[in-house]
């Protein structure tokens, strides 16, 4: 997309982070770092002089809609942009409906919830007005009913183990009006709810995930690990022919010695190969050993390019091709054989957001 490549060149920072998520893409960075991908260049950031106190509502290069707040728990200066895609529902585990005129109820994992008054909450038969909080006899602010109807003896912050019995009943004051009456369910329905709610995520998320995304406005955090990962395997692969001769000789010395050792260590309650056979394992054994010594060594680009990450196989490419040319030229030059192996090399200048 338009300003990706610019964006591609800019130096990486550990704190920014773009995550691609079910319902968009939320954004972790430094002020420079997201106004560098377009989201609120030229303006002033919440908290700063002449910007607003908690966030900040702006388009981005796409033309979606982008908050950005503050992220003091990520370290000082650090911002997120939430874009939320268009036509995508947040996945509500738990979402109200009316249980009783003027009482909202909403199923969590542990039990019900009812929010009401206390005339609704009394008419729908959930509780009794004497069993409020600051009711002659009730703590001020939550009382907690046993599922046999009595109350939990002891210190009110003692612990109770029958609160969290089925039936148990925990009532709150929400405000002035509003009481929250929590029932609690037993451990099968409980677990009932949490295998719905987990499959019902995991649809969701599956769902969302399928639909078209709008391009990022750069790499995406996982992109970046990826290609990371592949530069590393890269890197490790041997320079020479001389490096490819040794790492392999010590890896065909360590796997022919075990062999070896299960042929005639008689480990298994005295059991081995008879001594004509261990002979012939020997000889054979010796015969490569010394194939890995003086074994010819091909340079298989066929290979080398399906072993190539795809995500970094550009710069491979690119890379190997501009060794083999200066390799070239310095064998015209001087008049010497070159073995086409590559040298450590960058791949070119680090791609960073």
């Amino acid at each position: 997309m338009a300003g990706s490549n610019r964006i591609n060149n800019l130096h990486d920072a550990p704190v920014f982070e773009y995550k691609q998520l079910p319902w968009g893409d939320l954004i972790y960075g430094t002020k420079e770092q997201l106004q560098g991908i377009g989201i609120a260049a030229g303006m002033a950031f919440p908290g700063e002089p002449n910007g607003p106190k908690r966030s900040l509502r702006v388009t981005d290069p796409r033309g979606l809609t982008a908050k950005v707040e503050t992220e003091g728990h990520r370290g000082e200066g650090i911002f997120s942009a939430s874009i939320p895609f268009t036509g995508r529902d947040r996945l509500e585990h738990e979402h109200a409906t009316d249980f009783a005129p003027g009482v909202s109820k909403r199923e969590t994992s542990w039990g019900d919830e009812f929010i009401g008054t206390a005339e609704s909450l009394s008419s729908a038969g959930l509780v009794r007005r004497d069993q409020l909080p600051g009711q002659p006899g009730m703590r001020k602010v939550t009382v907690t009913i046993l599922a046999d109807g009595s109350l939990p003896k002891g210190a009110p912050t003692a612990k109770c183990r029958e609160a969290d019995e089925p039936g148990a009943i925990r009532i709150s004051r929400k405000s002035r009006v509003l009481y929250e009456v929590c029932i609690r369910v037993s451990k099968e329905e409980e677990e009932r709810r949490r295998d719905a709610h987990s499959r019902a995520e995991i649809e969701w998320k599956n769902r969302m995930m399928s639909l078209p995304r709008p391009a990022p406005l750069c790499r995406t955090s996982q992109e970046r690990k990826e290609i990371q990962a592949a530069r590393t395997l890269v890197a490790s692969w041997p320079e020479s022919t001389r490096e490819f001769r040794e790492r392999t000789g010590r890896s065909v010395g360590v796997w022919l010695d075990t062999i070896e050792r299960l042929f005639d260590d008689g480990k298994s309650g005295g059991y081995r190969f008879d001594d004509g056979t261990i002979s012939r394992v020997y000889e054979l054994a010796d015969q490569l050993r010394e194939m890995a010594e003086a074994g010819g060594i091909v340079m298989d680009m066929e290979l080398r390019k399906k072993h190539t990450p795809g995500c970094i196989s550009e710069e491979v490419i690119a890379a190997d091709m501009d060794y083999a040319t200066k390799q070239k030229n310095l064998s015209i030059q001087y008049g010497v054989n070159v073995v086409l192996f590559r040298k450590k090399h960058s791949f070119g200048q680090r791609p960073t957001l």
